[in-house]
């Protein structure tokens, strides 16, 4: 009997490369690679990361809440901040770069009036979702004022999304995102009280040669981790870098050196006690920002 080569093959042999297929996609969907605490940590902000395109180059997660006040209730909410392109300032403030950054209200937390002040422009509505602009008119090396632009859209009354430009707005808004961290990955264990994470993947960057004494230094990656002070205690700043001459570079930007660190007791990062505020993941979020 001849049997022909273009047989079909057996069922178990379908079965097993269909198998296959669904592991690949399982893996492609995972998302970023990092530890179980790490992937809990962030998995409050899963819903803001959708607004994140990618291609970002420093990501900064936070949580802030405030108490009740002079008759205001106590409200709690989570920030996304995220760029690249990351310029030089010349002027209070950040320098132009390019990143959006996402505001989480919860369900029904965030109104309008609160956020589109007299300085705005209204513009189109985006599927639905009412979007405005403002101008600001930051100083340039030359000394001249130039506009920089910020776009922002109010989405659900709970996530306040902002642009640095009209285009990257609406690309926020699809809301289809999965960023991932790059050479950042796999992401350390984020210590579960962490208020602030920072993921700055900046090695590639070469720093600008013109760039304002005090900034920020270029070409240095890093992850940090926030932890508020409380009763009494200094904050702790917990740090990541690939090398030693990363961690000096970063640890003199923001004041501390490497004896005044310590291992931790468990992976391969560092922290110190850390006194003040997360603003200090605020300098270190960025190419070339001066707080």
């Amino acid at each position: 009997m001849v049997t022909s080569a273009l047989r079909p093959p057996p069922r178990a042999v379908l079965l097993s490369a269909l198998g296959a297929f669904v592991l690949i996609l399982a893996a492609c969907a995972a998302g970023p690679d990092m530890p179980p605490a790490t992937r809990e940590w962030l998995s409050p902000y899963a819903e803001a990361l959708k607004f994140v395109p990618p291609g970002m180059q420093s990501h900064w997660f936070a949580s802030r809440s405030y108490e009740a006040i002079d008759g205001e209730p106590a409200r709690s909410w989570r920030e996304v901040y995220a760029g690249r392109d990351f310029e030089p300032t010349w002027d209070i403030g950040v320098g132009p770069y390019v990143g959006v950054s996402v505001f989480d209200y919860g369900v029904g937390g965030a109104l309008l009036e609160e956020f589109r002040g007299s300085a705005t422009e209204k513009r189109a509505a985006v599927g639905g979702c009412p979007v405005w602009c403002s101008v600001e008119q930051k100083l340039d090396k030359s000394g001249a004022r130039s506009p920089r632009e910020s776009w922002s859209a109010l989405v659900d009354d709970r996530f306040l999304v902002t642009a640095t430009s009209e285009a990257l707005l609406h690309d926020a808004l699809r809301r289809d995102h999965s960023p991932r961290f790059g050479s950042l990955e796999p992401l350390p264990v984020v210590p579960s009280e962490a208020t602030d994470l920072v993921l700055r993947e900046l090695a590639c960057v070469p720093p600008p040669m013109d760039k304002p004494p005090g900034t920020n230094p270029g070409g240095v990656s890093g992850v940090f981790a926030f932890v508020l002070p409380a009763a009494g205690e200094p904050g702790q700043l917990f740090l990541w870098a690939k090398d030693e001459e990363d961690l000096s570079a970063l640890l003199g930007f923001i004041g501390l050196r490497a004896k005044d660190l310590r291992p931790m007791p468990t992976g391969s990062g560092r922290y110190a006690a850390c006194p003040g505020t997360p603003l200090v993941c605020f300098v270190l979020f960025g190419f070339s920002v001066f707080v």
